[in-house]
């Protein structure tokens, strides 16, 4: 990364310029050279893949000088004994992750039904959140408050029953989710 100190018009030291920065910015080199800065004037500046957003390898030489490899791998609950496989690169899934994909299995429960065999598929999860969807979606469907639509509600030295549970209870009683993370 080339940083680069222009003087100013009063002769005092500017601060340095982020080359990187200054060619991803919204303001054309033109634009801020107009406006008093000493953009335009730089004389080792890269230039930008042709095509913004087209070839994420061009955007990855460019942005960091090499080309990193594509770090695809699976997201895994966390705080979860599982087996790992050798070559396969594991992304630990928040709270909220979580939630947010056991609250999309149980709205399209709804619609599909609680012993739809593939419910990950309407749920509409990405390939590296497949294996947890579907760990979620075998663990739910053995659930009985998933199941039955029923669950009793602690409140503190007393329960209630709730009909229909609500999902963020589901997801709390059958997979031991926190339900702030749900709601």
């Amino acid at each position: 990364m080339a940083c680069v100190t222009s003087v100013t018009s009063e002769g005092a030291a500017a601060p340095p310029v982020n080359s990187v920065l200054l060619e991803m910015s919204s303001v054309p080199a033109e634009a801020g050279a107009e406006a008093g800065g000493e953009a335009g004037s730089e004389a080792a500046v890269d230039e930008a893949p042709a095509e913004a957003g087209g070839d994420i390898d061009a955007d990855r030489q460019h942005t960091w000088g090499e080309n990193t490899p594509d770090t695809a791998g699976v997201f895994i609950p966390y705080d979860k004994k599982l087996p790992t496989k050798k070559g396969v690169r594991y992304f630990t899934a928040s709270g909220n992750q979580e939630c947010a994909l056991c609250a999309d299995i149980v709205g399209a429960s709804y619609k599909y039904g609680e012993s739809y065999w593939d419910i990950c598929s309407p749920v509409g999860a990405s390939a590296d959140m497949r294996p947890m969807c579907i760990a979620q979606m075998k663990t739910l469907q053995a659930c009985p408050e998933f199941t039955n639509g029923w669950c009793y509600q602690d409140m503190g030295g007393t329960q209630q029953l709730r009909a229909p549970c609500p999902p963020h209870l589901i997801c709390h009683y059958c997979l031991g989710l926190n339900p702030l993370h749900c709601v």
